[in-house]
């Protein structure tokens, strides 16, 4: 059977990632997500199965929902195919597709298509099989490695052995530089028979220098707290909302900023919670808090 890659979401849009491979006849998906826009929110499945009735493994490279949003619904059609993720990334993505699952019925609360899919939710989160970074998964002739991708806690990308020496690397949302919640990507010394690599900025000549992006952002939360005003942070509830906690605590400890108390709202609030325990690293103190629960 010749080697072959089929987008079943993703590859030329943003949201619903799903790659289907066949390699040395070992039939594999990496992520399956969810669209943001008003078009059908799934990859598209029925192309998948009329490829594949059956797949040898599932992986996911991490949490963000355009990445893993439709992991319940792949379960079902392939109920008896394990699912390999990092462990950080199964104990996230429950907090997200349940999320996500809540969102998109919004109209709808309650109803029984919403609690059919929590229930498909808890089905695919037993059958995830937790990995550590670089564990090896050989299924046939075929032998995966699972590297940090930097992004965000638990983030993998996938490098795959087949062959007598040849190598496939997927470096699903990937990150280079480190940051202060995770590391920076770990890039195989090896070269690559293949590489379906994520292009996010490929085509931005625009090079971010964080010292002085959080420099800047220091100077405009103090000239509105001199003013008398209130700093409101649209961040994206994993990832990045860490992220900016941690440089506000920083900035604070520092000297940057003055003393002044945050609230942390919203699936962020949440999701910092999770990262406090996996990190063993404290989010929240006398400055930081976690808004209130509201309830209704």
């Amino acid at each position: 059977m010749e080697n072959f890659l089929v987008p079943i979401g993703g590859g030329n849009e943003i949201g619903a990632s799903c790659y289907f491979y066949i390699v040395d006849g070992v039939k594999f998906l990496v992520d399956s997500g969810i669209r943001f826009s008003n078009r059908e929110p799934f990859p598209d499945f029925e192309l998948l199965k009329s490829l594949a009735p059956e797949i040898d493994a599932i992986f996911i490279t991490h949490a963000h929902v355009d990445h893993c949003g439709s992991i319940h619904i792949l379960s079902e059609l392939y109920p008896d195919t394990p699912i390999y993720t990092t462990h950080e990334t199964a104990q996230l993505l429950s907090l997200m597709v349940e999320d996500a699952i809540k969102v998109r019925h919004i109209k709808s609360r309650n109803s029984e298509e919403e609690w059919k899919e929590y229930r498909l939710l808890d089905r695919a989160l037993s059958r995830i099989e937790r990995r550590d970074f670089f564990d090896k998964v050989t299924i046939g002739s075929v032998e995966f490695t699972l590297f940090p991708a930097g992004h965000i806690l638990g983030a993998l990308s996938l490098g795959v052995h087949y062959g007598e020496s040849s190598f496939l690397f997927h470096s699903g949302d990937i990150s280079i530089s480190p940051q202060k919640t995770v590391g920076g990507a770990f890039i195989p010394d090896e070269r690559a028979d293949l590489l379906v690599c994520e292009s996010t900025y490929l085509y931005s000549k625009k090079r971010f220098e964080r010292e002085s992006i959080e420099l800047n952002f220091f100077k405009r939360v103090r000239e509105t707290i001199e003013r008398k005003g209130k700093v409101l942070i649209p961040a994206f509830a994993l990832g990045r909302a860490q992220e900016i906690l941690l440089i506000l605590s920083e900035g604070m400890e520092r000297g940057e900023l003055p003393p002044m108390t945050v609230y942390v709202d919203g699936l962020a609030r949440e999701v910092s919670k999770i990262y406090e325990s996996l990190l063993n690293r404290r989010f929240f103190n006398y400055y930081l808090q976690p808004a209130p629960s509201r309830r209704g």
